[in-house]
């Protein structure tokens, strides 16, 4: 009930045309068969049996936005303005169900093979990001400053963070990422 777990998902995805539904393609997914896929549905189902007090999914995949209910905001948190103690010790008892996608509702994105990379720039820019990470660093705050270096990148593509449809996310609570050196 203590725990962290976090869930990240690259590789294929796809959408329903009509449903709006999305789903994750795993390597034994046979194209054209949606029975051979994840839905999006089923990773949020089985989310909301687990007992992890904060959950994130980062899902780097093409239709990805649609595990997310509400969009979070490109606003900067700011600690400065509040106690900052009291403000993590609030923030970390909340529940969180949170993810953050590499693209948005219907929106395809770029993988490693377009720009000839060992990772995609999704990717490549989490890992850069939590590599210069020496503190306490929340899933907003890791959006935020992904936001802004994927908007250097030449792609056309829009990260998400947000809520996980349908889970027992509190409003205030979110997923700390915290350096280990």
């Amino acid at each position: 009930e203590d725990d962290n777990l976090l869930i990240y998902y690259a590789g294929h995805g796809d959408e329903h045309e009509v449903s709006g539904v999305g789903y994750w393609q795993g390597v034994d997914a046979i194209k054209g068969r949606r029975s051979t896929w994840v839905a999006n549905s089923d990773i949020t189902n089985e989310i909301k049996g687990l007992k992890a007090k904060h959950i994130i999914v980062i899902a780097d995949t093409c239709y990805s936005g649609t595990i997310i209910v509400e969009r979070g905001s490109e606003d900067k948190i700011t600690r400065q303005q509040k106690n900052k103690d009291a403000f993590i010790r609030k923030k970390h008892k909340k529940t969180a169900r949170v993810a953050i996608t590499s693209g948005d509702i219907g929106e395809k994105v770029a993988d490693r093979e377009k720009f000839n990379s060992k990772h995609s720039p999704f990717a490549e820019t989490i890992i850069s990001i939590l590599k210069d990470n020496n503190d306490l660093l929340y899933s907003m705050e890791l959006y935020s400053k992904l936001w802004d270096q994927m908007q250097t990148k030449d792609i056309d593509q829009l990260p998400l963070w947000g809520k996980i449809i349908g889970t027992d996310h509190k409003d205030g609570g979110d997923f700390p990422f915290q350096s280990i050196e």
